[in-house]
């Protein structure tokens, strides 16, 4: 009772924060009730909190303008949520019986995911997954098999470092890794972490190979798993090492989800560790044994989102006052440190453009031009920025970015601009332009001059006109990488005034 409690004032939170957003500085008659749902589907699926929506609860309690259209999509993703998992255990218990009949005794281990009801046996764990994630000591031996099964690798998929391939039949995926990996900060992005907070300052600069990246294999893993409860089929992790994994996956998603705003961190994930932290099995000592050294930063981490955001001590002996947890934006090494709880759950572009020292333009003007300042955010102190020039036409905003002097031998100038969350990036050295990633709708052009050269980007003007929102963020960061990334951040403020 007491953890159903937990997660009933933790979704009550989260959804009384979403709507307290939307309607803020908002008459009645003005806010499309259709439209708040629908977000608000979008967010409950993002969080893959549909097996652990209380519906009594939220008809009861302050959320009456959710109708039944809300409630039926929500029972008809749980059910499909449903349908998708028992495939995947007639997949595993298939996995298992085929690695049996091979005469293999040491059998694969299901991580993350299904792992956590092989666990519980909570249905209410069960969530949305694209994908099964197994390990194994020989995963060139796993994928063998899975062909045997009519499997096929996906030779299309880009896999992380610690990911073997990824095998298909039909819609079922299995991920094949190498190893759990468990990400720590380095001392350097510590104590730059430490000094943004000491100066009140949200961007810091540092680069991404400082990221340590430790692991938990295969050979560790198989002394601390054992055949689950739910007749999955293969083994599955121990409960202290299931949280580990969490912690360790809650983490990375953070330290990665760069410039997409959102953080990464999914709601039912935190969820989990606090129901798996209160079962009998768990053990706090061995877990605080097996979390030591470079493993403990992500534990810390949970402990302070769930310190920070839900007001829970169950990772108190974690806490550490001494550590600010930054996220990468750019993969440049460009930097964000939140200042505000909610950011590290969720945070839209407008949020984190207004905590900056951002320009403006309001949409009622027709043209600006922003010359950077270099006292703001700059990797070296200096802009290689030479201006910024906003300017309507037809429909679109014109972001033109001119930079100081062009590229020189052996050097790339790197242009990531982000929309509402969503990402362009172009590059450009001496031989060649070339269009990396581009927002549907808009374009992008290259104004080569004598002694300098601009990129403008095309914005349509409809992308800066979010529903409910009185604002747009843009942050444009310009790096130029020859023996090191020389990063200038601008971050922009669209004022939808004419909405």
């Amino acid at each position: 009772m007491e953890i159903r409690n937990t997660q009933i004032e933790l979704l009550s939170k989260l959804l009384s924060t979403f709507f307290e957003k939307l309607t803020v500085g908002r008459d009645q008659q003005s806010i499309n009730y259709r439209l708040i749902n629908k977000m608000l589907i979008q967010l409950i699926a993002l969080h893959k909190l549909e097996c652990r929506i209380d519906k009594d609860y939220f008809k009861k309690n302050n959320f009456e303008n959710l109708d039944y259209v809300f409630f039926n999509d929500l029972e008809s993703i749980r059910n499909k949520t449903r349908m998708k998992f028992e495939k995947q255990v007639l997949v595993l218990r298939e996995l298992s019986d085929s690695f049996k009949l091979r005469g293999y005794n040491e059998l694969p281990i299901v991580i993350k995911g299904a792992s956590i009801y092989g666990i519980t046996g909570d249905l209410r764990t069960i969530k949305r997954s694209n994908d099964i994630d197994i390990i194994y000591s020989d995963f060139i031996l796993l994928e063998s098999v899975l062909t045997e099964m009519g499997f096929e690798k996906d030779e299309m998929n880009e896999t992380s470092k610690h990911e073997h391939s990824l095998m298909v039949r039909g819609d079922i995926l299995i991920d094949i890794h190498k190893y759990i990996p468990i990400l720590k900060y380095s001392e350097s992005i510590i104590n730059k972490a430490m000094k943004a907070k000491r100066t009140e300052s949200t961007i810091l600069f540092e680069s991404f190979t400082k990221m340590e990246e430790y692991s938990v294999d295969y050979v560790e893993l198989g002394r601390h798993s054992f055949s689950d409860y739910s007749n999955l089929g293969l083994r599955v992790p121990a409960i202290n090492y299931q949280v580990l994994i969490l912690c360790a996956e809650i983490f990375r998603d953070y330290v990665n989800s760069q410039s997409h705003f959102s953080s990464g961190i999914i709601i039912a994930d935190l969820l989990d560790v606090m129901e798996l932290i209160r079962h009998p099995t768990f053990q706090m000592s061995q877990f605080i044994t097996i979390t030591n050294g470079e493993r403990r930063l992500s534990v810390s981490f949970v402990a302070h989102l769930l310190k920070e955001l839900f007001n829970n001590y169950l990772l108190e002996s974690f806490i550490d006052e001494q550590i600010c947890y930054p996220k990468f934006l750019f993969w440049n090494g460009t930097m964000y440190l939140p200042t505000d709880s909610h950011e590290y759950i969720y945070s839209d572009p407008s949020d984190i453009t207004r905590l900056l020292r951002s320009e403006t333009f309001n949409l009622f003007e027709n043209k600006r031009t922003i010359i950077p300042n270099k006292f703001n955010y700059n990797s070296h102190g200096i802009s290689n920025v030479k201006l910024v020039h906003l300017e309507k036409d037809n429909g679109l905003l014109n972001i033109k970015i001119t930079l100081l002097n062009k590229p020189i031998t052996n050097t790339t100038d790197v242009f990531e601009i982000t929309i509402e969350g969503k990402r362009c990036c172009v590059s450009l050295d001496e031989n060649c332009f070339i269009i990396e990633e581009l927002v549907r709708g808009c374009k992008v052009e290259l104004y080569d001059e004598k002694e300098e050269y601009s990129v403008v980007l095309s914005v349509p003007i409809n992308m800066l006109l979010p529903p409910l929102k009185i604002n747009s963020g843009i942050i444009i960061c310009v790096t130029r990488w020859g023996d090191g990334p020389l990063s200038t951040v601008i971050p922009l403020t669209v004022l939808n005034s004419i909405s």
